[in-house]
């Protein structure tokens, strides 16, 4: 579901019922796997991973968890517990999570920051930085997109890109892209930025951008903006053959969520007519689900031939058990696929982890509405 809406179709209950000081989550442990000493770890394969917990708007329950393959634990809300002096914890709405250069980097949308931890999650400081969105890294440079307007602030202003020095902590600059930039790729020294229009389309479809700009890292210059032809852009991949891979949501009324993919030179986008709710890649495979409101399916497609090799993501009837899917990622070494379940959006979702071949292998719960995970690999343990 597109997180505005997921956000106005909420609203009511969030102001509601936001949480005391007092009301805090204690961490609660659960079993994923036989312990495993870090030594029979390959360099490539990961040792264990962060998910981040969107939380309730208005609720101030963003949440991080963290899962170890290496104990074979899964520990829920660790930031309240390791900075148990941060007021508020780690804030309202976790959007995005990112490990750059051995530290652990939180996006906090309602809260307006980006909270920079060790790879223990302590707090080491926070950056600033309106309705922030997504975050990537290349040079030692943060860049993280935000809608710069108030959050649900329907007459925002062009949306940014914002550079920041990793080891300062300091903003440098500001790019100025389209109207409420989503996600971000990088590839040959250029950063691709998914414009949304998610707010300036509420009111007015025609107003939902259908653009990705492209920005010369070198000069932090837009230097072109590519225009994909379909709307509401905003979850964007790169694949190894150099194609663009993104998201659009449609404008909910006369056209549908739908995958869109690049040719090598990106000049051009095809509709794939793939419905299409969230996606990652690993290796030549794209993993994706949709979900309506009466049914879910999962799929996988080849990045080489444009198409669906399988709807069969999951094998073991356990799909039936995933209210409302809301994140996918994949460990690249083992082929594993990992499936967020944000539940009914206002209490713990679950974490599930399947296969290649698409059985379960466990399931956990996780804080509220799973949104996104980070892997930690070997070297980053030592």
């Amino acid at each position: 579901m597109n997180r505005l809406l997921s956000f106005l179709l909420t609203t009511t209950f969030f102001f509601t019922c936001c949480r005391t000081d007092e009301q805090l989550i204690t961490p609660d442990t659960y079993d994923l796997a036989p312990a495993r000493d870090i030594s029979t770890f390959a360099d490539d394969e990961p040792t264990s991973f962060y998910v981040i917990n969107q939380g309730n708007m208005g609720s101030n329950k963003a949440t991080i968890d963290h899962g170890s393959f290496i104990s074979g634990k899964y520990l829920r809300n660790i930031f309240a517990e390791r900075n148990p002096n941060v007021v508020k914890e780690l804030g309202d709405v976790g959007n995005d999570i990112k490990i750059y250069r051995n530290r652990l980097y939180a996006v906090i949308n309602a809260s307006h920051k980006v909270e920079v931890m060790d790879l223990e999650a302590h707090r080491i400081g926070q950056i600033d930085i309106p309705n922030c969105r997504y975050i990537t890294f290349h040079n030692d440079k943060a860049y993280v997109t935000s809608f710069v307007g108030e959050v649900a602030d329907f007459n925002a202003p062009l949306g940014a890109v914002y550079v920041v020095d990793i080891n300062s902590m300091e903003i440098t600059t500001t790019i100025t892209v389209g109207y409420q930039p989503e996600e971000m790729v990088i590839d040959n020294g250029m950063l691709y930025v998914a414009n949304s229009g998610g707010y300036s389309g509420y009111d007015d479809p025609q107003k939902y951008e259908q653009t990705i700009s492209v920005i010369d890292l070198a000069t932090n210059q837009v230097v072109k903006t590519l225009d994909t032809g379909k709307k509401n852009l905003t979850r964007l991949r790169i694949d190894n053959h150099g194609q663009l891979w993104v998201m659009s949501n449609g404008d909910y009324i006369s056209s549908q969520p739908t995958l869109l993919v690049s040719n090598s030179d990106k000049t051009s986008f095809t509709n794939l007519n793939i419905p299409c709710s969230n996606f990652t890649i690993s290796g030549d495979k794209v993993y994706y689900y949709h979900q309506t409101s009466g049914n879910k399916t999962y799929g996988v497609i080849d990045v080489t031939t444009r198409s669906v090799i399988s709807t069969s993501l999951i094998t073991d009837g356990t799909e039936q058990t995933i209210t409302m899917p809301y994140m996918i990622d994949v460990n690249h070494y083992s082929g594993d696929i990992y499936i967020g379940d944000a539940k009914n959006y206002v209490s713990s979702g679950t974490l599930s982890c399947y296969t290649s071949g698409g059985t379960l292998r466990w399931r956990v719960t996780t804080g509220d509405i799973p949104a996104a995970m980070a892997f930690i690999y070997k070297e980053q343990e030592l």
